[in-house]
């Protein structure tokens, strides 16, 4: 079975108001300038599949609003 990320969708992660990262292929490269949220998008990987951000420090516990 193959695992096959599609899209991630960032609504108020970090300084990120509302972004979609849409993934066409295999392989996927961030290209960016500075302050172009390429380790706030690293860090939302992470934060789904790991537990940690990328600086490997464990995330807060996640509480629903409502």
């Amino acid at each position: 079975m193959q695992l096959r990320i599609l899209k991630i969708t960032m609504d108020n992660f970090k300084g990120i108001k509302h972004k979609e990262v849409v993934m066409d292929g295999m392989n996927v490269s961030l290209c960016a300038e500075n302050g172009g949220f390429k380790s706030t998008t690293a860090d939302a990987f992470y934060f789904c599949f790991a537990d940690c951000n990328t600086t490997m420090v464990k995330n807060p516990d996640v509480i629903p609003i409502g």
